[in-house]
């Protein structure tokens, strides 16, 4: 019984074995005799009652039973017309959202463009060299990543604790140096990214300048005042002869503009003799105290420049990366940092090409490759015994077989220190 008259969907009925016994005037199968005269036939035997049991066949369909089966076929075509109607609308829900998401996508990316042109086009003041404007840059553009990573992972923003023990964490050198305290706050995206912004330049200006650069102490604490705003509190100490910058550039309009400008908050920076004391205030609006009580992670220890770079110098480094440019920039940042780029390879077979003709010391392995992953060249690493890190462009979550968890994970885009430092935890130990 046809169910569509496109397609070769089909409704088939069937009826249960009924036996029938055939009664037949002699053996169809009967033998001839022969005798001095040929084949006989024997008349009483050979017209003799022979029963036959006919098998695989069913009884006949009644009118009533067709009629009964038509009626069940166009009660079942019916409900496949709903089903697709149902379905065709869900198609269109589904375009439609689609289609929201794109346009959302495409405005949050033309927004992330146009910030980025912004710190692209403020040129350096005349006191900071290219590679100084590169580096700062460079950083900014990392600490707008991370926290667009949060704002994905957790869809409205992220904890401000772990903003802060993020940001410090590069610049950590030693045991006791950072002291983070405050209590359970959650930043909406909005103020999350302008946050990262200024976290990130204060630390930078503290690892260059300040008390993560004269081995002084730096507290970041932050309280809930009784109208709910948060004020962050940044203190250093230890710091000799810290004098108030004569011009004011990039970095220090962000500091003193951003909040006021994008948050209708507040901030302060009082340069004093032993060191540099800022409050930041954020409105209420933008805050919100969870109810958990989470112990603050310090940023943890991070090895020297100088430790790693006596580890790593002459170090033969396979990139195994899908997008030329990003490769290129990774190589150049390498072989500036003393290593040696042993080769690059865009995919599997082109990476375990290049390990078999030259097995490398270590290895940056991006996990996603076009249409592709990286595990094969991973598994080829570890059975050789070579130290190698993963790349991935998202975020922290990336899907790992049990026994690979425990390699260091790089995020993109690539920070250079990062990768130096995830190389070094890796080459040690292994």
């Amino acid at each position: 019984m046809p169910l569509s008259q496109r397609s070769q969907n089909a409704l088939i009925f069937f009826r249960r074995e009924a036996l029938q016994t055939l009664n037949w005037a002699g053996d169809p199968a009967k033998t001839y005799e022969s005798g001095p005269h040929g084949d006989r036939l024997t008349p009483r035997k050979s017209f003799a009652i022979w029963k036959e049991t006919v098998r695989y066949t069913s009884m006949p369909w009644s009118d009533n039973e067709l009629r009964f089966a038509e009626a069940l076929r166009n009660s079942v075509v019916e409900v496949m017309l709903m089903n697709s109607e149902i379905l065709a609308e869900e198609r269109a829900r589904a375009a439609t959202h689609q289609n929201v998401l794109n346009q959302e996508l495409n405005h949050r990316v033309k927004n992330i463009l146009a910030l980025i042109k912004s710190l692209i086009n403020r040129p350096p003041g005349d006191d900071v060299s290219l590679s100084g404007f590169i580096e700062s840059l460079n950083g900014r553009i990392q600490a707008l990543s991370a926290a667009h990573d949060q704002v994905v992972r957790d869809g409205s923003g992220g904890r401000l604790g772990e903003l802060v023990g993020a940001e410090l964490g590069p610049y950590r050198a030693q045991d006791g140096q950072v002291e983070i305290s405050g209590p359970p706050v959650a930043l909406e995206s909005r103020a999350y990214s302008i946050m990262a912004l200024v976290l990130h330049e204060m630390a930078t200006n503290a690892a260059k300048y300040g008390a993560l650069s004269h081995g002084g102490h730096l507290s970041v604490a932050w309280t809930i005042l009784p109208e709910g705003d948060c004020r962050i509190t940044w203190a250093e100490t230890g710091v000799m002869g810290l004098a108030k910058p004569t011009r004011s550039g990039f970095g220090s309009e962000l500091l003193e503009r951003a909040l006021p400008f994008d948050l209708g908050g507040t901030s302060k920076l009082e340069f004093r003799s032993e060191g540099l004391v800022a409050e930041f205030t954020l409105p209420a609006r933008f805050i919100r105290v969870l109810d958990e009580q989470v112990d603050l992670i310090q940023p943890p220890l991070t090895p020297s420049r100088k430790r790693t770079a006596n580890i790593l110098m002459g170090a033969r480094v396979l990139i195994v990366e899908d997008q030329a440019l990003i490769a290129m920039s990774l190589e150049a940042d390498l072989t500036d940092n003393g290593m040696q780029v042993s080769g690059i390879a865009g995919n599997v077979e082109a990476a375990l090409r290049l390990i078999n003709k030259d097995t490398p010391d270590l290895a940056v392995l991006d996990v996603n490759l076009n249409h592709e992953r990286s595990l094969p060249v991973a598994e080829r690493l570890l059975a050789l015994g070579v130290p190698f890190v993963f790349a991935t462009g998202y975020g922290s979550r990336v899907d790992l077989p049990n026994h690979m968890r425990s390699i260091p994970v790089v995020e993109k885009p690539y920070q250079i220190a990062e990768i130096m430092a995830k190389l070094t935890d890796a080459r040690e130990g292994s």
